[in-house]
């Protein structure tokens, strides 16, 4: 079965992408329905050797499986991981001198209306193992808007938090 999921339109300096997921992929090494990218158009000048990712969190009702995904710029699925479920925030960023992918997880959804979360923030080895939660102090969590590990040093995280 094939059906629009969703669209995504990108520009980089004049350079035009537009992106829809079409369908859902499955896999027989895990038990996974992703959604991939089907590029529908794409400038021959924008990232000819496809080195550009998409790092993304698939969600709403036409998405099987929830959680993140990275899709290299042709559209390929590098990894994705729906364990967590739901998630926003979705980057990578560099801790201590070392590359993690960091994303939120928890309850609530900016598109559900209430624009805030309650969760905590998910920070992940580049072998894609699990090595922190990071969380504020107040008994909500971290809010869902922002992690952000500041530079030049990579050791403080700057996050979104707040108390009802």
């Amino acid at each position: 079965m094939r059906r629009l999921l969703g669209s995504l339109s990108i520009i980089f300096g004049g350079l035009h992408l537009q992106v829809n997921a079409l369908f859902e992929q499955t896999f027989h090494s895990f038990p996974l329905a992703v959604q991939p990218f089907t590029i529908l158009e794409r400038s021959p000048k924008y990232d000819p050797d496809n080195i550009n990712l998409y790092l993304v969190c698939p969600t709403g009702g036409a998405v099987a499986d929830p959680g993140a995904a990275i899709y290299k710029s042709n559209g390929e699925l590098v990894w994705a991981n729906s364990t967590f479920g739901a998630c926003n925030d979705l980057n990578l960023q560099t801790f201590d001198g070392e590359d993690f992918l960091t994303f939120w997880v928890g309850a609530g959804s900016a598109a559900a209306g209430g624009q805030m979360g309650f969760g905590t923030v998910i920070m992940m080895n580049s072998n894609y193992e699990v090595v922190m939660n990071v969380s504020a102090v107040n008994p909500e969590g971290t809010d869902l808007h922002e992690f952000n590990i500041v530079k030049p040093e990579n050791r403080t995280a700057l996050i979104t938090a707040f108390h009802r």
